[in-house]
């Protein structure tokens, strides 16, 4: 939730492919603002690290909106090496 502050939440930007990734709450909502978003789904992340239990349902929601026209990926994957992929998908 971005109701009151981005503490969990954080951004990743690959180096030499990305720029200017700055990351800012306006009305309840989280705002990236990407000077170069490089040309792989995932040079710039804004991601949480959070510990999933075995067993138990998550229900994942969100609302995007962009300046202009791009996809976009969600992913649920380990945040470390392997970095293996949970669950994905990619919006247009």
């Amino acid at each position: 939730s971005f109701n009151t502050n981005l503490s969990s939440w954080s951004t990743f930007a690959e180096n030499n492919t990305t720029s200017g990734v700055s990351l800012t709450r306006e009305d309840n909502k989280a705002k990236m603002t990407i000077a170069n978003g490089g040309s792989r789904p995932y040079q710039v992340q804004l991601y949480s690290s959070t510990s999933l239990q075995e067993g138990v349902t998550y229900v994942l929601s969100f609302e995007v909106s962009a300046a202009q026209e791009r996809s976009f990926q969600a992913m649920l994957q380990l945040n470390f090496s392997p970095y293996t992929p949970l669950a994905q998908k990619t919006f247009t």
